[in-house]
């Protein structure tokens, strides 16, 4: 991506971070069918559900996002002129070059959507090592592709092009390879709104999150592109996309735990489904909260090293800390909502959501307009905290009675606690004004790297130190029969 700054500018840049922020809001519509194909597809996989049913669902699903593939790109061509002359003022690029790069972004979101769908239902199938590659060099090739194209012309519309060619190939792939562990033949002439009507208790309230999730964490990036200059979005941009890849972290972990915690709740094993969210929270301790410790130890460094521009470095870092921080908190939440859907029941997220919508909405716009970046980065660190300490162990009392406190305070914050004081400890020994970017880059990453080794180490003592005492639990009980 830095290499996309130096060669397209700032302005340019901006348009691929106003990418982000458009796939987010797209991605509404798929209005939580993703995960309630993959939960289909697991419950096909144990017997819980017919095989017609689940082909049936399937099928409609193929029709419904055909039908967003094709309408979504036509409505983004009839506005193109609005949205280079009304929403983007004051930019310097020449306007019909805006909205033809709008047209590709919002036709590059809805493609992507789709695959996500697929994606799902292959996760569903416990296909995630698939899912995975696919994914890996779909990414891979989107960084790739374009570079040879903007070093001979550097215009922006090249890059979103070259990414909707990748995702269109990721699309058929995943679809292809969805048939294939099906083991069904691909048929267009079967639609149900019964069998759409029949889940709509999950999909729906799946939806409804989404909605209310997207709101929560994206409103305060709609309104910054709306009022930076493109040129500061651009700058915006660089750390909007470490907080993107920082959310992006649980996915993979989740996504392997799911199946397996789905399976347990339909059997009503309470206890593996207690060590299966324990070794993910782990997980996402050692692999999600210490990175973004060393991010906030060093943003600036961690800046540089990314851009390769003291001058992009320097104000971005104002914001990197809270960015990442409250991206990385955000984690728990996506956890406990896992939790949730296992039991097929988002009742709780539901209302909880609700809530938080209704009052955060309307202070990310305020904060937002009045403070710019800054203070929407410190409103989303402080959101999050507040979910991880008042939402979280809310909805592990509801599910997994007995296990709200232990996995806040020793689950939680003795690894986090350590991290942190590794990440700042590195702080004190190195030179966190230096202007070079290789010196920069290998102190991220040993500040990284110890944060990672103190969460790992903390959270293997604390691990055995559980199981020593469970093992004496055990022994106690047998004693007393």
């Amino acid at each position: 991506m830095p290499l996309y700054l130096s060669q397209l500018g700032v302005e340019q840049y901006g348009l691929l971070g106003f990418a982000i922020v458009v796939q987010t809001w797209v991605n509404l519509l798929e209005i939580g069918m993703s995960g309630t194909l993959g939960r289909e597809m697991t419950r096909l996989k144990i017997r819980d559900v017919g095989e017609a049913s689940v082909h049936s669902f399937l099928r409609s699903l193929d029709w419904l996002f055909l039908g967003i593939i094709l309408v979504l790109p036509l409505l983004g061509w009839l506005l193109r002129g609005w949205w280079a002359q009304e929403w983007f003022e004051g930019a310097t690029l020449d306007p019909r070059a805006i909205g033809d790069c709008v047209v590709l972004i919002i036709a590059l979101a809805a493609v992507r959507l789709t695959g996500t769908l697929y994606k799902g239902g292959l996760m569903g199938l416990e296909r995630q090592v698939l899912v995975s590659t696919v994914s890996i060099v779909g990414s891979v090739a989107r960084l790739i592709l374009p570079l040879p194209f903007i070093w001979a012309i550097p215009d922006v519309r090249i890059v979103v092009a070259a990414w909707l060619i990748v995702s269109v190939v990721e699309l058929v792939a995943v679809r292809l390879a969805l048939s294939v562990a099906f083991s069904t033949r691909f048929r267009w002439t079967h639609f149900s709104f019964a069998e759409l009507g029949r889940r709509a208790h999950l999909w729906g309230r799946i939806a409804y999150l989404a909605v209310a999730w997207t709101a929560i964490t994206q409103t305060d990036k709609l309104i910054l592109s709306r009022i930076l200059p493109l040129a500061d979005y651009g700058r915006f941009t660089l750390v909007m996309i470490v907080a993107n890849a920082t959310l992006a972290i649980p996915t993979p972990i989740l996504f392997a735990f799911q199946p397996r915690m789905t399976a347990a709740a339909a059997k009503g094993d309470q206890d593996e489904l207690s060590r299966l969210v324990r070794s993910a929270t782990r997980l996402l301790i050692i692999f999600l909260i210490a990175p973004a410790f060393a991010l906030a130890a060093v943003p600036y460094l961690a800046m540089l090293g990314w851009t390769g521009s003291a001058g992009a470095a320097r104000p971005a870092s104002a914001y990197l800390a809270p960015y990442a921080l409250g991206s990385a908190i955000a984690g728990f939440s996506a956890l406990v909502y896992s939790i949730q859907y296992a039991h097929g029941d988002l009742r709780l997220n539901v209302r909880a959501y609700s809530w938080f919508a209704a009052l955060l909405i309307p202070a990310e716009i305020v904060v937002a307009g009045r403070f710019g970046a800054i203070g929407a980065a410190w409103l989303w660190l402080a959101v999050n905290v507040g979910m991880l300490v008042a939402y979280c162990p809310l909805v592990l009392r509801r599910f997994l009675p007995g296990e709200a406190m232990r996995w806040l305070g020793i689950i939680i914050a003795p690894p986090a606690v350590a991290s942190a004081l590794a990440a700042w400890a590195m702080v004190s020994l190195v030179d966190v004004g230096t202007g070079d970017r290789l010196t920069a880059v290998a102190i991220t990453i040993a500040t990284a790297a110890a944060a990672c080794a103190a969460a790992a180490l903390v959270t293997l003592l604390v691990a055995l130190l559980e199981r020593q005492r469970l093992r004496g639990s055990d022994v106690r009980s047998a004693r007393r029969a």
